[in-house]
């Protein structure tokens, strides 16, 4: 199951998950999702800020109920998975570094005689 939750989503229309934040809830640890980066996984600010390594501990196992939080505080945010920190940043400070390197991809992708290593 894929569920995204939006955290900013700029005035101007279109789809929250190319034109704003979003928070990844994913059951990232099944198989099929095995070739994802640290940036796609749960608790991450899709692309920008990546849940820490460990986050899957705190899951419970498949079939249980979990509780997740997620706190925007203006640029801070934080995600808390059954009372454990699986991710927590600034997302101006990421954006700072992140954004650039991100529309480099996203141009290297569109034209395809550009590949990027």
């Amino acid at each position: 199951m894929l569920i995204t939750v939006s955290v900013s989503v700029p005035r101007w229309k279109g789809d929250a998950a190319y034109v704003g934040m979003e928070i990844q809830i994913l059951d990232c640890e099944h198989p099929i999702y095995k070739d994802i980066t640290p940036l796609q996984h749960h608790g991450s600010v899709y692309g920008i800020i990546p849940a820490k390594a460990e986050h899957h501990s705190a899951f419970k196992p498949a079939g249980e109920w979990n509780y997740e939080e997620i706190v925007a505080n203006g640029d801070n945010i934080k995600v808390t998975v059954n009372g454990v920190v699986i991710m927590e940043g600034n997302i101006r400070e990421a954006t700072r570094t992140v954004l650039p390197i991100i529309r480099n991809i996203r141009a290297c992708s569109i034209r395809k005689d550009i590949s990027v290593s």
